[in-house]
């Protein structure tokens, strides 16, 4: 898809939020940070899902298999609970401030530049997400809870791999190829995910940048699109 924007205009109209699972969000701050890093196994599967998106970024080892690694990784985070805590900040932040207001909140360039450097990344990516998009996103996770997003993300890992497989992690040329269409849809619902999460102050930010820099990174080695 050589055109980025008018393919995400299209993903819109074709409901973005629902095609990559229907449900997202999270943001950040010191008090998430330091709960996350309190809790032994989240401090671990933290290093591990970092560790396997550097790798990524690096080319190191076969790419089929740290996505297949990733959505083991979503699994164990998703086991653990975490998909409940955030439901129930979500709906605790509604409550007080409104569903308008949080679609107002923008996210800390900072903290994201941060973010994006522990995984690798040393430039701000130019997102694309609009004001429609986050809202669909919101909306779709308040209706079906955040332990569905985390699963559906697994499963976009997984259904990648065998074109990883085949392919390896090395960039090439774009390609106007229409088998890159449902994989841009779940990268586009990323990147919104992303924004809300990052822009809400609720916990496990770190966790959707790297996923959003995995999963982009896969579409840039399979020539559908570069954007980190």
């Amino acid at each position: 898809m050589q055109n980025r924007r008018m393919f995400l205009g299209s993903a819109a109209a074709a409901g973005v939020g629902t095609a990559v699972g229907g449900v997202f969000f999270q943001g950040f701050d010191t008090h998430a940070q330091a709960h996350d890093t309190a809790d032994p196994l989240m401090a671990e599967l933290r290093n591990q899902i970092v560790s396997t998106v550097v790798a990524i970024r690096k080319g190191r080892g076969n790419a089929g298999e740290h996505a297949r690694r990733i959505a083991a990784q979503i699994r164990l985070v998703n086991a653990h609970g975490i998909g409940a805590a955030i439901d129930a900040q979500l709906r605790a932040l509604l409550r007080e401030e409104g569903r308008d207001a949080l679609l107002a909140r923008e996210i800390n360039p900072a903290m994201l530049a941060s973010e994006l450097r522990a995984v690798g990344v040393e430039r701000l990516p130019a997102l694309s997400v609009t004001y429609a998009d986050r809202a669909r996103v919101l909306d779709a996770t308040v209706r079906n809870g955040m332990a569905a997003t985390l699963a559906t993300l697994a499963a976009g890992f997984e259904q990648v791999a065998p074109a990883l497989d085949r392919r390896g992690v090395v960039a090439v040329a774009l390609q106007n190829d229409e088998t890159c269409w449902q994989w841009l849809l779940t990268l586009s619902g990323v990147e919104s995910l992303l924004v809300d999460w990052c822009a809400l102050g609720i916990d496990m930010c770190w966790l959707i940048v790297a996923l959003f820099v995995a999963y982009a990174s896969f579409m840039c080695s399979l020539g559908c699109a570069c954007i980190v």
